[in-house]
């Protein structure tokens, strides 16, 4: 969280993934529409908050994410749609994981570039899959498995990032149908090791994450030894390459009959 409350005010400059990203995912929704109530987490400075509220309306929206910061610049952008397309919008500042809410409360669920954060991704959009309504809309956009493989390649350090198919067979069950699932891959260049670290540091990303078998951070010969062998590697004519692995998921929930079990809870 203080790593993006730091970043607030460099994000999005440095976020062109992200962007990118937001604005593809709210193009599966048709211009136009009118939801209910809507759930973002991890709304970040509201690239995808600003992407929907352009193509849709909402009675209620909740937008959460763990940086208040951001949360903050998200409610300035937000004071031009108040009297327009939004009734009402709350504001929560935690970790998604950390919040729950009843059963059928949303009839849109949103989230980009923020899963990839979550320790366990499909017990968590299990447990918040339980507050769409049948019929509901889940966007998501997150990262896979070859996401920033330049950095991971050389420091066997980063995320753990779920696949396309594992996304798709947790969507296969009765309760779901994913109505599209798509992937790209996207470099970008940098010209220095340099600036390829400040873009990283200025979208909040820790690009050497520790890991049980590795807990210490980077060393500065460590770093050293990193620059040399990526410069080796990944350098091309157009600079040093940085890849990122986007993954797009349009889903709905089906009107499925709740079990006993289910019921009796």
């Amino acid at each position: 969280m203080l790593a993006f409350d730091r970043r607030a005010f460099t994000y999005e400059e440095a976020a062109i993934v992200q962007a990118k990203m937001a604005t593809h995912l709210a193009s599966f929704i048709p211009q136009g529409s009118f939801f209910h109530a809507c759930y973002e987490f991890g709304c970040g400075t509201g690239l995808l908050t600003s992407q929907l509220l352009h193509r849709s309306t909402f009675e209620n929206m909740l937008l959460n994410d763990q940086s208040p910061q951001m949360l903050h610049i998200v409610e300035q952008k937000l004071q031009a749609y108040r009297g327009d397309s939004l009734h009402q919008v709350k504001f929560v500042a935690d970790s998604a994981e950390n919040l729950s809410h009843p059963r059928d409360s949303f009839d849109l669920i949103a989230s980009s570039a923020t899963l990839q954060w979550i320790a366990s991704p499909f017990t968590f959009l299990q447990q918040t899959l339980d507050s769409l309504r049948p019929q509901g809309i889940l966007l998501l956009a997150t990262f896979g498995e070859k996401n920033l493989y330049e950095l991971r390649s050389l420091t066997q350090r980063g995320l753990s990032y779920p696949t396309l198919e594992e996304f798709k067979d947790f969507f296969s069950s009765k309760q779901y149908t994913l109505l599209h699932a798509e992937e790209e891959l996207i470099p970008l260049f940098f010209p220095t090791m340099k600036s390829l670290f400040c873009h990283l540091q200025h979208t909040g990303v820790n690009s050497f994450p520790s890991t049980p078998e590795a807990p210490h951070p980077l060393r500065p010969q460590e770093l050293k030894a990193l620059a040399t062998s990526y410069q080796a590697l990944f350098s091309s004519p157009e600079g040093l390459s940085l890849t990122y692995h986007p993954i797009y998921l349009v889903v709905v929930k089906n009107d499925v009959p709740l079990s006993p079990e289910e019921t009796n809870s």
